[in-house]
């Protein structure tokens, strides 16, 4: 509950339209989000400005707004003013956050930050209270606006930290106070704003400047020099992932993709216990991320048979290796973003497809924000695809279809490459090619957000899936 008083003092508002709300049950971001009584903050984006959306926010529910200029509004709303509604929403967040008793989980990395997130949520929630931020709500805008709408009811809050240029973090950690980071992986991504991978990991960190305990992925290179730089600041630092990787608390000891059934068996090390599991998680990648929660939630009394119930209907988000299932095939929806890592990721992930005798095709999209090594990282995927022993590939974006050309001609290539201009010509390639339904054949798609690569999928074939464990 947003508070009149609060919104003066925090976020050091004027009201100057008092309206009839005295409280306001969610701070909404977005005009077309639907409310009870909401709060609507009015930002100036690049492209929009939300003060042109007060009457839009009126017909979804918001009985007020923060405003930064003079603004023709609806009668009965309340306004209040300030002098930049972005900096008056963070300050509002921080203020959210200060009164929360439960403990606050941040996550961070390069990629996997939605995938551990919505981990956490669902096995911590087997016994206590969760709130997490909401879709992608990883900005200081969506971290503070989930600050506000958290009920202090709430166990843990499991926040999801994400940034696209420096001083970002900063903020965030002002804003969350993290008692526990996780760090899922470092490398190549959103580095438009900061040029290498180095300057990204000394802002990520920032993360973590008054957590009291560090999961840290150390698989990565940078893993052990953070360790040790972390450890003499007096945190708790505690390294997961593959156990031929790293010696840690936290490891896969190994795991077997069985197709057939949909599901992966693994066995894992959770301070120097070993744990037998199985879930309808493919990728080993994802599975890692797993480690850290399964240490809280052992830490926190949660039995094994329970995290086991759970991960037998665990769903993982939307274009997260969202899984259908097609006759004896697969098509693997991992559209909501790509970078080196998560396409190294994918495409080992159809390599294991491959060795169980299934044929692999791969819709690969641009990925975008790689500033200054854009056209070396679209060139080395293509040169990734062949390792991968893919022979089936539909190319679509600029990036990708420079890179192929430049790649293509100079190698000769053993397979089919098509270089698509729409999601309608991928979804014509795919149809004419592959025989309906799947005889062990296995479809991924992946490219970054804004290629919306899901929307190439076929109908027809999502239409007549056998079951989906997204659902």
């Amino acid at each position: 509950m947003i508070s009149k008083p609060d919104i003066i003092f925090a976020a050091g508002a004027k009201l100057v339209a008092p309206g009839k709300q005295e409280k306001f049950d969610k701070i909404m971001i977005d005009s077309r989000q639907n409310t009870e009584c909401g709060l609507f903050v009015a930002i100036k984006g690049k492209k929009t400005d939300g003060h042109a959306y007060l009457n839009d926010a009126w017909e979804h529910g918001a009985r007020g707004a923060l405003v930064s200029q003079k603004v023709n509004s609806p009668q009965e709303f309340s306004l209040y003013l300030v002098d930049d509604t972005v900096e008056a929403l963070k300050n509002l967040g921080k203020f959210y956050s200060k009164q929360l008793a439960g403990k606050k989980i941040a996550i961070t990395g390069t990629v996997g930050k939605t995938t551990a997130k919505f981990y956490f949520q669902k096995i911590l929630g087997i016994r206590f209270r969760v709130a997490a931020t909401p879709f992608s709500y990883n900005t200081n805008i969506g971290v503070s606006a989930s600050f506000c709408n958290f009920s202090s009811q709430n166990d843990f809050f499991i926040i999801e930290a994400g940034i696209n240029k420096k001083g970002e973090m900063g903020e965030l950690a002002e804003i969350i106070d993290p008692e526990i980071v996780v760090f899922t992986a470092f490398g190549k991504g959103h580095l438009e704003g900061f040029g290498n991978v180095e300057t990204v990991i000394q802002e990520k960190i920032l993360l973590a400047e008054n957590a009291k305990t560090i999961y840290l992925n150390g698989d990565n290179i940078y893993a052990l020099k953070l360790k040790e730089d972390f450890s003499q600041k007096g945190k708790e630092v505690i390294l997961f992932g593959l156990q031929n990787h790293i010696t840690s608390q936290l490891s896969l000891l190994d795991y077997h993709l069985n197709p057939t059934e949909g599901i992966t068996r693994f066995r894992c090390q959770i301070e120097g216990r070993i744990y037998h599991f199985q879930a309808p998680i493919f990728s080993p990648e994802l599975i890692i991320l797993l480690l850290p929660v399964l240490h809280q939630a052992f830490q926190l009394g949660i039995e094994e048979d329970e995290v086991q119930t759970v991960l037998n209907e665990i769903l993982l988000p939307e274009g997260r290796e969202k899984i259908y299932h097609l006759g004896e095939g697969y098509v693997i929806d991992d559209s909501y973003n790509a970078n080196p890592i998560s396409l190294h990721k994918a495409l080992n992930l159809l390599k294991r497809f491959n060795h169980q005798g299934y044929q692999t095709w791969v819709v690969l999209g641009d990925m975008l924000e790689m500033g200054s090594f854009s056209e070396a990282v679209h060139q080395e995927s293509i040169r990734s695809l062949e390792e991968h022993n893919i022979k089936n590939v539909i190319l679509y974006g600029s990036m990708m279809h420079g890179a192929a050309e430049k790649v293509l001609s100079k190698n000769s290539v053993d397979g089919e490459y098509y270089l698509a201009s729409s999601h309608e010509e991928i979804k014509k390639i795919l149809l004419d090619q592959i025989t309906f339904p799947f005889s062990r054949l296995i479809v991924l798609f992946k490219g970054s957000r804004a290629m919306k690569l899901e929307e190439a999928i076929p109908t027809e074939w999502i239409e007549h899936e056998t079951w989906n464990y997204s659902q």
